[in-house]
């Protein structure tokens, strides 16, 4: 026996050419339920909360083994089965159908068959996969069905999977200079959906291409006032620069007539510049040589930014990034690996991020990161972009996220010292020396008010350590109180008694960062990293540090410390603390050494 299930459009059973389809609305809805997830178990108590939702009534799970047994009269033997079979609902059902006897099934392959012909430049395979995709659909899914909680999100998903496949195939469409026939198609599509900025971005291409620019143009200023006016935003990026090539007539951006015109417009990702950034000239040039060396050949250049926490990485990284315009016309793409919290962001989220800024749609977008990580290298194999990946934790994290082609530039920071990709050159950033920081706060709070106070902004800055995050904090203590000496905010941070957790080790920040730095260290380097605050300020050698630990070897620990830039090593055979690093070990010391409040030396460093 031959059978038939479709769902894109009215349900629908046909058994040998013969439609069999429930007519009762609860055998339908139980149908459907079962469809959505064939060849899977649905719990009996999830089909009784997709039929009566939170208030079944006292006879249903009998009364839905009814509606199986009126669904197995009418399927073939084995097509159903019962799995289980406790009392109380506890049973489940499963519907065993060949994915090729679905047509949600059937949408899926074609839809992944012309996607995976996109990959490889063949639009003209893609929208005839698309075009006998998007044929299967005969309405609205499962129209004339009852839907619940369960059901609505499937229905949701299948609706987006099949606005999706209509972008590409029209993206299809465009590439291959049809642009013609399509307007019609695309006024149609803008007419149900409004918002939707691939729809509007695909005919506004499509007009201009037709010559019809005014055209185009009224349909920006359309969806500019529906989401300005209904959602109180501009639209996309992407929006506005087809919007400003419109204006100029760029047609080497919207494209021409023929296949391979269709240009995917750069994403500028990047956070803004620093306007007061100061020092680290050497690092910048040392790595700007390092990205733009025209004799580098092969894999994309990449620079590792590296140091301890609130030394100003990101910072200098988003500025060489933005120096790169020239060298890397073609795109600014920048994610936070880390996002200071205990889990790493998962890369695959971070290429979805990726394509989509890079003008793609749901429906070109590999749901696997293997597939991702293929796509982005693809898209940037002869283009020339700047990836910036800020708080890497590790290498492996980093690799599926490299471009492509060998005019990329990558750019990475991390607390941590890696190795990064093969040929990385690792920039190790340093405090800020005396006359910048000077420089620094000048900058923030006003050259004058520096210059009257001079020892005692010396003093403030050494409590900083050269840290640009913390000088940041302390200036805009000093802002909040123009009148206030410098001498004031000395004196608060020797005291009081009881100061707020992050009072002297350079503000919320740099604590949130020190935290998070020590939440990725195992149990030992975690506890010695308070001990060793023990020993003095100025530095101490691994037998010392083995003395206080209480272990025979202290190296594994001391390099971890280093590793995770928690620990300078100021010799081959010496380490020491930067001073707010010491300040935060001492507290914990303070608060963790067995119900103990040893002292730690002095009160505070040197």
């Amino acid at each position: 026996m031959r059978i038939h299930f479709r769902i894109l459009g009215p349900l629908e059973v046909v058994v040998d050419g013969e439609d069999v389809t429930p007519a009762a609305a609860k055998p339908r809805q139980v149908l459907a339920l079962l469809l959505s997830r064939a060849n899977r178990p649905v719990q009996a108590h999830e089909l009784v909360d997709e039929l009566w939702g939170e208030t079944p009534p006292a006879s249903a799970t009998a009364t839905l083994q009814t509606y199986v047994y009126k669904l197995r009269k009418v399927l073939p033997a084995g097509t159903l089965s019962r799995i289980g079979g406790g009392a109380g609902g506890r049973d489940a059902y499963q519907l065993n159908v060949p994915p090729n006897r679905m047509d949600h099934c059937r949408f899926d392959d074609l839809v992944e068959q012309g996607m995976a012909a996109w990959r490889v430049s063949d639009p003209e395979r893609t929208a005839d996969r698309l075009v006998e995709a998007l044929r299967l659909w005969q309405g609205p899914a499962l129209t004339g069905v009852s839907v619940g909680t369960l059901l609505t999100p499937f229905l949701t998903r299948l609706d987006e999977r099949r606005l999706g496949a209509v972008e590409s195939r029209i993206n299809a469409e465009l590439v291959l200079g049809r642009h013609q026939s399509v307007i019609s198609d695309l006024k149609e599509l803008t007419q149900t959906h409004p918002l939707h900025e691939g729809f509007v971005a695909e005919l506004m291409v499509a007009l201009f291409r037709s010559g019809r620019r005014s055209e185009a143009l009224i349909e920006y200023h359309r969806l500019r006032e529906l989401t300005s006016g209904e959602l109180g935003v501009e639209p996309s990026e992407r929006l506005r620069q087809l919007h400003h090539a419109l204006l100029a007539n760029d047609r080497d951006t919207i494209g021409g007539h023929g296949p391979g015109r269709r240009r995917v417009l750069g994403p500028a990702q990047l956070p803004p510049d620093t306007d007061d950034f100061t020092g680290q000239q050497e690092a910048f040039d040392r790595a700007r040589r390092w990205l733009t060396d025209p004799n580098r050949r092969g894999a994309p250049a990449a620079v590792l930014i590296t140091g301890m926490p609130g030394v100003g990485k990101t910072a200098l990284a988003v500025r060489i990034a933005r120096g790169l315009r020239s060298e890397a016309p073609d795109g600014q793409f920048f994610a936070d690996l880390a996002g200071l919290g205990s889990t790493p962001v998962d890369p695959a989220q971070v290429l979805g991020g990726f394509l989509r800024a890079a003008g793609l749609n749901a429906g070109e977008i590999p749901d696997d990161l293997d597939g991702r990580a293929k796509l982005f290298r693809g898209l940037t194999a002869d283009r020339a972009a700047v990836v910036v990946l800020d708080n890497v934790v590790s290498t492996e994290q980093v690799l599926p996220l490299l471009p492509g082609g060998a005019r990329c530039a990558v750019i990475l920071t991390s607390d941590l010292r890696l190795s990064g990709p093969p040929g990385t050159l690792l920039v190790d950033l340093p405090p800020l020396s005396m006359d910048d920081a000077f420089c620094l706060l000048s900058k923030l709070i006003g050259a004058e008010r520096v210059a009257s106070q001079r020892r005692d902004a010396q003093a403030l800055l050494d409590q900083c350590g050269g840290l640009p995050m913390a000088i940041r904090w302390a200036a805009a203590k000093l802002a909040e109180a123009p009148g206030w000496p410098v001498a004031t905010l000395l004196d608060q941070l020797a005291g009081p008694a009881t100061p707020p957790p992050d009072w002297g080790v350079g503000g919320p920040d740099i604590l949130t960062r020190l935290q998070s730095g020590l939440g990725r260290l195992d149990d030992q380097a975690r506890d010695g990293f308070a001990r060793l605050a023990a020993l003095p300020a100025e530095g101490f050698d691994a037998d010392q540090a083995a003395a206080e630990l209480g272990v025979s070897a202290a190296e594994a620990v001391l390099d971890r410390l280093v590793e995770h830039n928690l620990l300078v090593a100021v010799g081959p055979t010496r380490f020491a603390f930067h001073r707010l690093v010491l300040r935060y070990a001492r507290k914990l010391l303070v608060s963790t050494d067995a119900g103990t409040t040893r002292p730690p030396g002095e009160s505070t460093p040197p």
